[in-house]
C-alpha cells in the first residue's frame, strides 16, 4: 500500500509507511528502542525540527528488538 494509506483491521486503525502496516498508536519517532524509526531521514521527515543527536533506528522496519542507537546529523 502507499505511504500514508489508512485502514481499519483487527480492531485497530493502521497506517502504512510504504512497506509495513503500523497500528496508529505506534509512533516511530526514534526516541526509544520500542519506537525506532527506519532511518534518520524518516525521523527528519516526520519531525522537521529534530536536532542532531542520538536516535534509535530499525532498518528492517520490523520488530524493534534489533534496533540500534545511532547519531543522526539533521543538518
Amino acid at each position: 500500500a502507499a505511504n500514508g494509506s489508512v485502514r481499519y483491521q483487527g480492531g485497530y486503525l493502521q497506517v502504512c509507511d510504504g512497506t509495513t502496516w503500523l497500528k496508529l498508536d505506534t509512533v516511530r519517532d526514534g526516541l526509544a528502542k520500542g519506537s525506532a524509526a527506519a532511518s534518520c531521514a524518516d525521523i527528519k521527515q516526520s519531525n522537521p525540527s529534530a536536532s542532531t543527536g542520538a536516535f534509535w533506528v530499525d532498518p528492517d522496519g520490523g520488530d524493534t528488538a534489533n534496533a540500534v542507537q545511532v547519531t543522526c546529523n539533521m543538518t
